[in-house]
């Protein structure tokens, strides 16, 4: 995770165009994750918006490209994994 924030070694004195969102969760999304979260206790884990290409994998990808793009930069709101294996289990999207 640092790794992508350090700077190149020509660029030392310019600012790095980041900034930490203050909005990563709306309220909305914020309140059902607290639901969720005491809904599932300890039996779950619960990441927020985790890419649909970090969760599934496209078999023979050089020949099924058109498979991939259509996963490759959406999400779902929230993936409920087994607390043990950290499997996915479900995930959770609004409409």
């Amino acid at each position: 995770f640092l790794r992508l924030f350090q700077r190149p070694a020509r660029q030392v004195d310019e600012p790095l165009p980041y900034r930490i969102r203050d909005d990563f969760l709306s309220p909305a999304e914020l309140s059902f994750f607290r639901v969720l979260q005491s809904v599932v206790g300890d039996r779950a884990t619960i990441c927020c918006k985790p890419g649909l290409a970090g969760i599934f994998f496209v078999l023979q990808p050089q020949k099924h490209v058109s498979y991939h793009n259509r996963i490759s930069q959406k999400h779902v709101d929230f993936l409920v994994c087994d607390a043990a294996t950290l499997r996915p289990l479900v995930g959770i999207d609004e409409p």
